[in-house]
């Protein structure tokens, strides 16, 4: 009877899982602190200082929109070791 409550709790769970909405990561939609920036989804940035030391790529089919930003890619490479 305790095998079958468990399996039973764990189809719950993984349906739990499977029915929720997926969401996107927003690791490329943020920059980063150093290095490439890489735009893989329509992103819009308002009211932010954005520096990249990197460069800013946007993918195909993706967007970057910047309304009301302060924005500047930096060529100064520091040494962080």
């Amino acid at each position: 009877m305790k095998k079958l409550s468990v399996f039973i709790i764990m189809i719950v769970f993984f349906s739990i899982l499977l029915a929720a909405p997926q969401i996107p990561a927003a690791a490329d939609s943020e920059p980063p602190e150093w290095g490439d920036w890489k735009i893989n989804e329509n992103t819009t940035m308002t009211g932010e200082t954005i520096v990249v030391h990197g460069d800013v790529i946007v993918e195909n089919g993706s967007a970057l929109t910047l309304n009301n930003c302060v924005f500047s890619i930096s060529d100064t490479i520091i040494n962080k070791s």
